[in-house]
């Protein structure tokens, strides 16, 4: 069935941008352990490109969707992928599909990961920065200080608040 195989296309196309995404997470740990601010940049600019063209994969993952189901005369016209497997015979077409859909859930969850360990790499550098400005500032456990908030603007801080310094990356 036409509409099955272009199903099927999208969803390798989604695993391939799901992989490259990885593989710029990936990247920017790298940057964020070696300090790499410009290679940080770098890879966040793929992923910017990236995530437009996941944009653009996920418009033709509905399209191709919403066909398969009028084809399959699904009442759904966006049935999830185990429904539309399960209106296909027992056929290679079915295995396919559900290959696919499993790759994706594959790629996606191994982003998930390792996005979880970017975001506490980002925490531990920006900890450490507050802690190295308040260092600086000569503001080591003062009960009252004056600092910077999120827009620039003088704050006064009592006690152990967190954020009078943010480090945006």
């Amino acid at each position: 069935m036409e509409g099955a195989l272009a199903l099927e296309k999208v969803l390798a196309d989604q695993t391939g941008l799901i992989d490259s995404l990885l593989s710029c997470v990936q990247q920017q740990e790298g940057a964020l352990i070696n300090n790499d601010l410009s290679g940080l940049r770098h890879t966040l600019e793929q992923e910017e490109e990236i995530s437009s063209r996941m944009a653009d994969a996920e418009h033709d993952r509905e399209e191709a969707v919403e066909h398969l189901a009028r084809a399959l005369h699904l009442e759904s016209p966006a049935p999830t992928l185990e429904k539309i497997v399960a209106s296909f015979p027992a056929d290679s077409m079915a295995d396919r599909l559900r290959c696919a859909g499993k790759k994706l859930n594959a790629s996606v969850y191994e982003l998930q990961k390792k996005n979880a360990t970017v975001q506490q790499l980002l925490t531990v550098k920006r900890d450490y920065a507050d802690w190295m400005l308040r260092i600086l500032t000569g503001n080591t456990g003062e009960s009252k200080s004056l600092g910077y908030d999120s827009r620039g603007e003088m704050a006064e801080s009592h006690g152990e608040e967190r954020g009078i310094y943010e480090v945006l990356i």
